[in-house]
């Protein structure tokens, strides 16, 4: 008996009618199964905005729907934390870039190399500034003629004091540790 009992394991339907129980929600278990919802990983994909969610739970209560909604948001919370980590794919650090030495502040820098995607012998090692307020990346212009990269498009580009305006996209890839990113940049006075 002692070794039925260390060995044992919930089967999946009983651990969601746990986790119902343990959130006061026990009274939908059987809508759950009934719907093919037998593994709390399934729970966790539920589309909890989806109000046809709801109806085909028969959660009808708007304090059950909240508690529900808060429940599976606590699970997928716990399956990140339970996930491995991610490797980094490479490291930052806090730096005045050589083109903004003159700058206030320090910023996230990464080392880089651009590669061109017409010549793999064209290729330029670069410290990458990290600009996360930004929406489009950036390369000097002697960086993209060293390349011979081409312009691919036009993109229209409005700084806060400027107007706007079109710029040309340049594609290049680039190498960030191990990965290598196919990414479109435009020309600017620094690289981010």
């Amino acid at each position: 008996m002692l070794y039925a009992a260390a060995v044992y394991e919930e089967s999946p339907d009983v651990k969601i009618k746990c986790w119902l129980l343990s959130k006061n929600l026990n009274l939908y278990a059987d809508r759950l199964g009934e719907n093919g919802i037998h593994t709390l990983e399934q729970v966790v994909d539920l589309e909890i905005n989806d109000d046809k969610i709801y109806e085909k739970l028969g959660i009808k209560l708007a304090g059950h729907r909240r508690r529900f909604e808060r429940a599976v948001l606590d699970l997928r919370r716990k399956r990140c934390l339970d996930e491995e980590p991610e490797t980094p794919v490479a490291y930052g650090y806090w730096a005045k870039p050589e083109d903004l030495s003159d700058a206030q502040n320090e910023f996230l820098c990464i080392q880089a190399k651009a590669k061109s995607p017409f010549n793999d012998h064209l290729t330029r090692n670069l410290e990458f500034m990290v600009d996360s307020g930004s929406d489009v990346s950036t390369l000097q212009r002697e960086i993209i003629d060293s390349l011979q990269l081409k312009s691919v498009s036009t993109v229209e580009s409005k700084g806060i004091h400027s107007a706007s305006r079109e710029k040309d996209l340049y594609n290049v890839y680039l190498q960030l540790g191990k990965e290598s990113l196919d990414i479109d940049v435009r020309i600017s006075t620094f690289s981010s």
